[in-house]
């Protein structure tokens, strides 16, 4: 009986833990240095181990997989669609991509949205030399940003629904 109690309290504590982590890396999707998805991911794989895949099994863990590769293009994606809705050059798009690779190297988080901003204004600049033009090319590619990340902050949500459905499951 005893036995049983521990195990029980055990199970509890593993998934307290993992839920914890898993809600620290939902935060991640929002503040810069916090590890985000990864850190849902790897929360689950750690539980699945430790479980013996019993209640969470490989379904689980390839589909949050196949989640995590989906969002890592999302931010591009969404910063692409709509720059190119409200009418973004390929010059503006282009030394924005630029301009965030650039400033990830150079300055990390924040350098990369500096970069992102910046290289779209200079694009827009080169190609229309109209400032106002330039101005709406960095608003549109701010609005897709935060698009993008609102689409992951779901993801990383929907990461957490598949644990908890394998968890009950």
């Amino acid at each position: 009986m005893e036995n049983i109690v521990l195990h029980i309290l055990g199970q509890v504590l593993l998934v307290g833990v993992v839920l914890i982590v898993m809600v620290v890396g939902l935060m991640g999707e929002i503040l810069p240095a916090v590890p985000g998805m990864i850190l849902i991911w790897v929360a689950a794989l750690i539980y699945a181990i430790v479980d013996g895949f019993e209640r969470v099994g490989w379904l689980a863990i390839v589909l949050m997989i196949i989640i995590w590769l989906m969002a890592c293009g999302v931010d591009m994606i969404a910063t692409w669609f709509t720059a190119k809705k409200i009418g973004v050059s390929w010059w503006g798009l282009g030394l924005s991509i630029f301009g965030t690779i650039l400033g990830l190297i150079i300055f990390n988080f924040w350098g990369m949205l500096i970069g992102m901003v910046l290289g779209a204004l200079v694009g827009e600049y080169i190609y229309h030399r109209n400032m106002l033009k330039s101005l709406k090319a960095g608003g549109a590619v701010i609005l897709g940003s935060i698009f993008g990340g609102v689409i992951k902050l779901a993801m990383a949500g929907l990461m957490i629904l598949i644990f908890l459905i394998a968890l009950a499951w």
